[in-house]
């Protein structure tokens, strides 16, 4: 089981355990990686769609300063939740988890499980679909 919290960008405590029995997206995202905001765009879809059906998307944000990320999110409207610690890749949220690359999507069950460490944007859906069925 993963574990994750920590404060969002607009100062809210956050917890992973909170989200139990959702199907779970964690997006690790900064404002310099182009194709990070390509996928927010599907992400958005993706919660649009199934959220409803019990799909959260929860950002974890690696840029140096929370301002560019924290104005990136006002802009875009991006309304989940969106984790931030100082230290970009090197920072607590990357080390846990051994992010190297952005972007990076990490796909849990409902119970909390990954099921998937790598996700691509392409097979978000499909996985999705699968997964809330039950």
């Amino acid at each position: 089981k993963m574990e994750l919290s920590g404060q969002t960008l607009d100062a809210r405590k956050f917890s992973l355990s909170a989200l139990a029995g959702d199907v779970v997206l964690i997006h690790y995202w900064a404002t310099w990686c182009e194709p990070c905001k390509q996928d927010m765009q599907l992400i958005r879809e993706m919660q649009n769609r199934y959220a409803k059906s019990g799909f959260t998307p929860v950002g974890v944000n690696l840029d140096a300063t929370a301002s560019a990320a924290a104005a990136y999110v006002r802009e875009k409207r991006l309304p989940w939740a969106h984790l931030y610690e100082e230290g970009g890749l090197e920072s607590r949220f990357a080390n846990e988890m051994g992010i190297l690359s952005l972007p990076t999507m990490i796909l849990l069950d409902s119970q909390g499980r990954i099921v998937n460490r790598n996700i691509h944007a392409a097979e978000l859906e499909t996985e999705l679909k699968k997964l809330l069925k039950k």
